[in-house]
Order: structure tokens, then sequence, then C-alpha cells
């Protein structure tokens, strides 16, 4: 199913750069107070490096984008979930 598609059936999409700092107050604006369904498919894993190879500046970005950024959408959107009997879905992108 194509993006416009989804839109018929009002589905909000959104992509973008998650660790930006003003990201979540983007959303927070687009989806302006409902939120049914949160899908966070994101994850990266730079290099493929083995847990001997990574060093801590690479494992640090990983860290927030596949668990900190995904964290702070969730916990933001939250709340609007709540009060629709919202469902989140996670994924990790791959």
């Amino acid at each position: 199913m194509n993006l416009k598609k989804l839109q018929e059936y009002h589905v909000t999409t959104m992509a973008g750069e998650i660790l930006k700092k003003d990201i979540v107050q983007k959303i927070m604006l687009i989806v302006n107070g409902k939120v049914d369904v949160l899908t966070n498919i994101v994850s990266i894993m730079d290099f493929f490096l083995s847990a001997v190879e990574v060093d801590d500046a690479t494992w640090v970005r990983v860290m927030a984008v596949n668990v900190t950024a995904i964290m702070r959408l969730t916990r933001a959107v939250l709340p609007l979930m709540i009060k629709a009997n919202g469902v989140v879905l996670a994924s990790d992108g791959g």
C-alpha cells in the first residue's frame, strides 16, 4: 500500500531525523491532538561491528536512535493514545 492510499484511511505518515531535538514537537503539531497507533520503524547498526570492535561513540549513537528516540516519541504521544485506546507498534526497521 502506498502513502497516498494510506491518506484515504486518515493515516498520517512522517519520516525525519529522529535524533533532532525538535522532531517530537513537530510530530505533535502534525497529529493535532489525536494518535490511535504509533509505529516506530527505526533502527541502525552503524558498520555492523561486533561487540569487540564497536567503539563507545558508535554505541551511543546506535542506542540513541534505537532506544532513546523511540522512547521520547512514545512518551510524548502516550497520553493521546491512552485517551484513544491506541496501540504502539515497535519495529527495528530491519
